[in-house]
């Protein structure tokens, strides 16, 4: 039976002098798939970015059994350097021991994964929108993360790029069993029956 990966126990996170939320609670399971919905401004950015380490917490806790997790930010990685989209997917081995021969085939087999191979030699900031967000996953995996956060993965994707993002992400999921928690507000773009739905609303989820 899967044990629990995170949980998120009465958390409160303030920006400036607004509250956020408060008392806010969360269980993820080893290789489960949760979506958290609700409109803009609701806290769904602030929670992905509290549970990753990039906001502080005034009150509650936040326990993660994982080694790694991976940051896939809404506007996805952000880089006008004439860089090559292999050269992204690397730094995500950049803390770990590899040989140059081990590091390459990493690389090579998570961009295999999520289909953006073919785009290893491309100038990253020429990529579209969709292939961003498969080169960024691409990263994310290269860190053997046991958890991924996605935040608007579909924000600058096209309708049919949006539901082939569904695909790929079950396709992650069940290659690598990485837990994913994703955030949006486009809920109706994904099959609801792969995934925990929970709606946040007033700095509440339910």
């Amino acid at each position: 039976m899967p044990h629990n990966l995170l949980e998120v126990k009465d958390l409160r996170v303030d920006r400036g002098e607004r509250t956020i939320f408060s008392h806010l609670n969360l269980t993820l399971a080893q290789g489960s798939r949760t979506m958290i919905c609700g409109g803009n401004g609701c806290g769904k950015t602030t929670l992905l970015k509290a549970v990753a380490g990039l906001l502080p917490h005034r009150t509650g806790e936040i326990l993660y059994r994982g080694k790694t997790m991976g940051w896939v930010p809404q506007e996805g990685v952000v880089n006008r350097f004439p860089i090559a989209s292999r050269e992204v997917v690397t730094i995500g081995t950049a803390s770990q021991r590899l040989s140059p021969k081990a590091r390459k085939e990493r690389v090579e087999e998570m961009m295999e994964l999520t289909g953006c191979l073919p785009l290893a030699d491309r100038c990253f900031h020429h990529l579209s929108g969709g292939e961003k967000q498969r080169v960024s996953l691409a990263r994310c995996l290269c860190q053997q993360a046991e958890l991924l956060l996605l935040d608007e993965p579909a924000s600058y994707l096209d309708r049919e790029s949006r539901e082939n993002l569904d695909t790929l992400l079950g396709k992650v999921q069940k290659e690598t069993g990485t837990a994913l928690l994703l955030v949006t507000h486009e809920h109706k773009l994904f099959d609801r029956e792969n995934w925990t739905i929970l709606n946040m609303e007033g700095g509440r989820l339910c």
